[in-house]
């Protein structure tokens, strides 16, 4: 079994064309692609890869990568838990929701919780 977070480890949310189109990169992920020759069906097919996983598909954001290579990334992206933000769990969105859990959960004590009368002040 291979593991792909091991040649991916360095995995984060933006890669420059420079990362992955270098000399010394071609000849890793050449290496790497070769593992799953027998495989994947077209491991080496080209794929669009978004060079930061933030952004959307385009013109400037996406570059021309094997498909090996392309779920090497995003699988290791998708276990970092980096394509969240497209589901509306990224860290900004995360703290906000979180606080408006903490609010909603206040909230509900506030009203479940049986009313504290007030000190008798005759019973002195």
């Amino acid at each position: 079994k291979i593991c792909i977070t091991q040649q991916s480890s360095g995995i984060n949310a933006e890669y420059g064309e420079d990362k992955l189109k270098s000399v010394s990169a071609k000849r890793r992920w050449r290496a790497f692609c070769q593992l799953f020759e027998y495989h994947i069906d077209d491991y080496n097919f080209g794929t669009l890869l978004r060079l930061d996983c933030k952004k959307t598909y385009n013109e400037q954001n996406t570059t021309l990568v094997p498909r090996v290579q392309f779920l090497a990334i995003e699988i290791a992206r998708n276990r970092l838990g980096l394509n969240m933000c497209h589901f509306g769990r990224g860290t900004e969105k995360e703290e906000e929701v979180k606080d408006e859990e903490k609010k909603v959960d206040e909230e509900k004590r506030e009203e479940e919780s049986p009313p504290v009368p007030p000190p008798d002040s005759t019973a002195e």
